[in-house]
């Protein structure tokens, strides 16, 4: 109990991981060279975001990083999926705030439906799973605003307009850099190239597959409420963080509580050491942005590499790396405050311990999961809910 409670045994899975991965730890290896092209297209993003004054560069950062694969078919289907989930879940959040601005029940009741459509969603078509879980998690970012402490006139609107623009910058350069240096005739079985889709699992026929519908449902309507309920209790007690207390919560969603409990250890673990270079970079105090686009590049290499290892640890490099894109490029000039780190820090943190708690309380996933689809389910949602 002692060591759940402490995290030790996720400590231990990670560290296993670690040493299965260290074998293949080469400079030549195809891993590497796909985190320096995955660098390549993230300074881009970040780069043309600060020159086109978007509101929170680091957005085109994450984007880029999320659907970059070693094929260009892969992140240009990766990335449709991205931006077309994005502008959904932005424009159908836009009709709601618009609509019940003033009503913050009738706004609760929105998010509550588009949780329970988005995660329903992405169990049960996992061909286009990371559609379903972008259009939700922007349609949470959305609606969140007038309900949040910075809530304000049209704070909303800039929301969903600069969310969608960043997150279309960020995929148009990772397509760039995938046009010049991706390999074009990669097979899609290669472990650097995880795929989308789970076509390869055989799904319970009849009454089987009907109970797994019911089961997903279920899922959808308790973790649902778990979204709602942390903001709220975020608010109630007005603790800091309160933009990624949802996120957070979205983001490590499993139907298997330890799935969700070791991946919310791994998004811990990696904001974690992602603010620790935060704080080391933020010390330099760099103002020229040849040389804070020069030491992001490097950063960001040492990040991906862990990205795009196995997911037994890759949750940790893509959480590391956010975090440090938060923490050092949140505005059009290098950051030089810590505020905005910590407090995000903060609602990460607490919204993983209290889905943890959440789902251990109220749902019973040794009788409603089938394993086979839970397995392959985990290990998408891990290589494609990277950069939320």
């Amino acid at each position: 109990m002692i060591k759940k409670f402490l995290f030790l045994d996720c400590f231990e899975r990670f560290f296993l991981g670690i040493k299965k991965n260290r074998a293949e730890l080469s400079w030549r290896s195809p891993q590497f060279f796909l985190a320096l092209r995955a660098s390549v297209a993230c300074v881009l993003a970040i780069f043309l975001a600060i020159y086109t004054q978007a509101q929170d560069p680091f957005w085109s950062g994450i984007s880029a990083m999320t659907v970059m694969v070693s094929t260009q078919a892969g992140s240009f289907r990766k990335g449709a999926l991205r931006i077309s989930g994005t502008l959904i879940g932005a424009l159908i959040a836009l009709i709601c705030v618009s609509l019940f601005i003033q009503q913050p029940l009738m706004l609760c009741l929105c998010l509550f439906f588009i949780s329970v459509i988005g995660i329903y969603g992405s169990l049960i078509d996992p061909d286009r799973m990371y559609a379903w879980l972008m259009g939700y998690i922007s349609a949470l970012m959305v609606i969140l605003m007038p309900l949040g402490e910075h809530a304000t006139g049209n704070n909303f609107i800039n929301v969903a307009f600069y969310r969608s623009y960043e997150v279309i910058l960020g995929a148009l350069a990772a397509f760039l850099i995938q046009i010049i240096f991706a390999p074009k005739n990669l097979k899609s079985s290669s472990p650097l190239c995880p795929s989308i889709s789970s076509s390869g699992l055989s799904l319970p026929q009849g009454e089987r597959r009907n109970q797994e519908k019911l089961n997903f449902l279920k899922f959808a309507l308790i973790s649902t409420c778990g979204i709602l309920i942390g903001p709220l209790l975020w608010t109630f007690f007005a603790l800091p963080g309160f933009s990624q207390i949802a996120v957070s919560i979205g983001a490590v969603l499993s139907m298997d509580v330890e799935g969700t409990r070791y991946k919310g250890f791994l998004r811990i673990l990696g904001c974690a050491v992602g603010a620790l270079f935060v704080f080391i970079f933020v010390g330099l105090g760099i103002n020229n942005i040849f040389i804070f686009l020069i030491l992001l590049f490097l950063i960001s290499i040492f990040f991906l590499y862990f990205h795009f290892s196995d997911v037994q640890i890759s949750y940790f490099g893509t959480q590391g790396l956010v975090v440090f894109y938060i923490g050092v490029a949140a505005g059009l000039t290098p950051e030089t405050s810590l505020t905005s780190t910590i407090e995000r820090l903060i609602g990460i943190i607490g919204g993983v311990c209290f889905i943890v708690i959440f789902l251990s309380c109220f749902w019973n996933n040794k009788k409603a999961v089938n394993k086979d689809l839970e397995k392959v389910l985990e290990i998408d949602l891990e290589k494609n809910s990277g950069g939320i």
